[in-house]
């Protein structure tokens, strides 16, 4: 039970961390500086969806390069 506790914190820290990337790369769009960002996972690759503030529609972002 430790162990699968243990393995989930670490996917929840490393989960955490790529939005906080992804957070901070968003000013590199232009007027992306306010929205949500949705991050979904399909087979074993993160996917980045951007909705900006006040639209329905969303916008897929280029995929983060994860640096290990």
């Amino acid at each position: 039970m430790t162990s699968i506790n243990t393995e989930l914190e670490e996917r929840l820290a490393e989960v955490e961390g790529l939005l906080q990337e992804a957070e901070k790369r968003l000013k590199n769009y232009k007027n992306l500086e306010e929205g949500t960002l949705r991050v979904t996972e399909s087979h074993g690759c993160p996917q980045y969806h951007f909705r900006k503030k006040g639209s329905n529609k969303e916008q897929y972002l280029p995929k983060f390069e994860k640096t290990k």
